[in-house]
C-alpha cells in the first residue's frame, strides 16, 4: 500500500510532466498526500461500519454496508495506483540522473519505508496475543512478516490480514525493477510503453480467467501497473493534464461509480483500473479538489496514511475478536501520531539520507 512519496518536479526525464504541481513542505506532492488521505479514510470508514460498528442499528441502513465495502475496496486500489505511479517515476528519474538503476539502494529504501512501522505493529500484536487481549497464531504472524498473506500458503485472520496489500506491493516491487533492468536498461523510455501494456494484458487475462487469490492478486497488480504506465508514458500524462477536467472528470467518476455498483465482474476487472486512474490522477486538475486535498488536516492524514492503515486494524475489529472490551477509539489517533513521529518518519528520513 505505502509508497515513497517525494517528487521533485523536474521536466525532461523519461517520466514526462507530472500531473500534479501543488507542493507542501519538504518537497512532498500535496495532491498525492491528499489522495492518500482519501484512500485511507475509505478503508477506515469501511472497517468501522462493517466490523466495529457492524451490529449497530444505524449500520443496518439499506445499502450502507455495500457502499462502505465499495469505499474500502476503492481506497485500497487508490493506494495501488498511487504507489505504482510514484515508484515508477522515481525509478525513471534515477535512471535519467545516473544512467542506471541501483536496485540495492531501491530495496533498502523500501525496507526502511515499510519494515520499521510494520515490525512495530506485528510486535504489538504478538505481545497482545499472549492471552492478554486477543489471539493471533505465531504461524500467522510469521506469514504476515514474510508478506505471504495474499497467497494460498496461509489464511491470515483479522489483525494481520490487512497485510495482504503490503504483500502485493512488495512482491510487485521485488520483481518489477528486476524486469526493468533485464528488459530496458538505458532504453526504458522506449521499452516501458510496450512492456507495461503487455504485462497488463497478461494480468487482465489472469484476473478474468483465474480463481481465488491468483485472480485477486492479478487484479491488484493490474492497478499498480496502471499507475506505473501513467508514470512511464508522457503522452498519457499529457492527456490527463489537458483533458481530464471539469465535466469530463465528473462523467468518468459517474461511470466508475456505476461500474463498481452495477456492472458484471468481467467488466469491472477490465475497466476499473483505467477509469479509477483517470479519476484519481485527474482530480489534480480540479481547483476545488486541489484546494481541499492541500488543506492541513488532509495533508496530515495523508502523511500518516501508512501508519493509519496498519493500526486501524487493531481498533476497528468486531467485538468478538477481543477477549475483553473493545480498545477505546480515542487511543487510535494517539497511537498513530506516536508511531509516525517516533518510528515511521525517522526511518524514512534515514533511508533517504543513507540510500539516496
Amino acid at each position: 500500500m505505502a509508497g515513497i512519496t517525494r517528487q521533485t518536479g523536474e521536466r525532461g526525464d523519461h517520466a514526462g510532466p507530472a500531473p500534479f504541481d501543488v507542493r507542501s513542505g519538504g518537497g512532498r506532492d500535496a495532491v498525492l498526500d491528499g489522495l492518500r488521505a482519501v484512500a485511507v479514510l475509505g478503508v477506515v470508514v469501511a472497517h468501522a461500519a462493517l466490523f466495529r460498528f457492524g451490529a449497530s442499528p444505524w449500520a443496518q441502513a439499506p445499502g450502507l454496508k455495500e457502499l462502505c465495502a465499495a469505499l474500502g475496496q476503492v481506497g485500497v486500489r487508490m493506494f495501488f495506483l498511487i504507489s505504482g505511479y510514484v515508484i515508477t517515476r522515481l525509478l525513471l528519474r534515477e535512471l535519467a540522473a545516473t544512467g542506471r538503476l541501483r536496485l540495492g539502494r531501491f530495496y533498502l529504501r523500501r525496507a526502511t519505508r515499510i519494515l520499521p512501522q510494520f515490525g512495530l505493529y506485528l510486535l504489538t500484536i504478538a505481545v497482545l496475543s499472549h492471552g492478554v487481549y486477543l489471539y493471533v497464531p505465531k504461524l500467522e504472524l510469521a506469514a504476515a512478516g514474510l508478506f505471504l498473506c495474499n497467497t494460498p500458503l496461509y489464511e491470515c485472520g483479522w489483525f494481520v490480514g490487512h497485510s495482504w496489500t503490503l504483500a502485493v506491493e512488495e512482491q510487485f516491487y521485488l520483481a518489477f525493477p528486476l524486469l526493468l533492468v533485464l528488459c530496458g536498461g538505458r532504453r526504458l523510455g522506449a521499452v516501458l510503453p510496450v512492456l507495461l501494456p503487455a504485462l497488463m494484458a497478461g494480468l487482465l487475462a489472469i484476473g478474468i480467467m483465474g480463481t481465488g487469490k491468483s485472480a485477486s492478486n492479478a487484479v491488484s497488480f493490474l492497478f499498480i501497473a496502471s499507475g506505473a504506465l501513467l508514470a512511464a508514458v508522457p503522452a498519457l500524462q499529457a492527456v490527463v493534464v489537458r483533458r481530464v477536467r471539469g465535466p469530463l472528470w465528473l462523467a468518468i467518476l459517474a461511470g466508475f461509480a456505476l461500474l463498481i455498483w452495477q456492472a458484471p465482474p468481467l467488466l469491472q476487472t477490465a475497466l476499473a483500473p483505467p477509469l479509477l486512474a483517470l479519476v484519481v490522477f485527474g482530480s489534480g486538475n480540479l481547483r476545488p479538489a486541489r484546494w481541499l486535498l492541500a488543506t492541513a488536516p488532509v495533508q496530515a492524514i495523508g502523511r500518516c496514511s501508512y501508519t493509519i492503515y496498519l493500526w486501524q486494524e487493531l481498533f476497528l475489529g468486531m467485538p468478538r475478536f477481543y477477549f475483553s472490551a473493545l480498545p477505546p477509539l480515542w487511543l487510535f489517533p494517539i497511537v498513530v501520531v506516536a508511531a509516525w513521529r517516533l518510528v515511521e518518519k525517522p526511518a524514512i528520513d534515514l533511508g533517504r539520507r543513507a540510500f539516496a
